[in-house]
């Protein structure tokens, strides 16, 4: 959970383990996530009822350590969004649903993981599969336009020059411990205005390999 719950769900869990008996033994933390399966997972499923089918793209990818790889993820998440709203929405009018996320999960997680879904017809699916892979092949390939960019660096300075009182306190108690973690927050408006064109394709060219994805159809029964 995120924010300030998040924080006291975690001092819970720490209080639950604290209370019980160990061996003396220590033990190390090992990852949160399954391993992403190697190659392209193409898998489809029938459920639900109606007339509207879903696309699911899932792509995971181990950290490169850079210091601000989560603005980075920030403004993929807009560019990939802008063009599956433009794109597959408004020009092809075959989604009702689009929407795209690249986030890096907490820790011991050390991923970049992308999502994409786009929901539409069932007799759509097989287009929409096509010409979304091809959307972000060129993206990886040549990068997102000027436009694309601009609009991309605004609303992520807009989300970074917002913030609530939760996300406040959350930032205040977390960064006890870890005083880089403020040192990032009041980087990343700045590190996000640095971040050119090229360097965000290479960015997605990362972290959106052709050749390991996951690929789940939902069509209904």
């Amino acid at each position: 959970s995120p924010g300030i719950a998040g924080h006291v769900e975690r001092i819970l869990a720490r209080r639950y383990l604290g209370t019980l008996v160990g061996d003396g033994g220590k033990d190390d933390l090992g990852p949160g996530a399954p391993s992403m399966p190697a190659g392209i997972t193409d898998v489809t499923v029938k459920s639900g009822t109606g007339d509207t089918a879903s696309l699911s793209l899932y792509f995971s990818v181990a950290v490169d350590g850079s210091r601000y790889e989560s603005v980075y993820a920030d403004l993929l998440t807009q560019v990939v969004t802008n063009r599956l709203t433009t794109h597959i929405r408004e020009e092809l009018g075959a989604s009702y649903s689009p929407y795209a996320a690249t986030y890096l999960p907490r820790p011991p997680d050390l991923l970049v993981e992308t999502y994409v879904f786009v929901s539409g017809a069932p007799a759509d699916m097989e287009r929409l599969a096509d010409v979304l892979r091809a959307d972000l092949r060129e993206l990886t390939t040549t990068g997102p336009s000027d436009e694309e960019m601009a609009a991309a660096l605004a609303a992520v300075q807009e989300d970074y020059r917002l913030f609530s009182n939760e996300q406040l306190a959350d930032l205040l108690v977390t960064t006890i411990p870890d005083e880089e973690k403020l040192a990032l927050y009041e980087g990343r408006l700045a590190a996000a205005d640095e971040i050119g064109a090229d360097e965000l394709a290479a960015f997605a060219a990362r972290v959106l390999p052709r050749d390991q994805f996951v690929q789940v159809v939902q069509l209904p029964r």
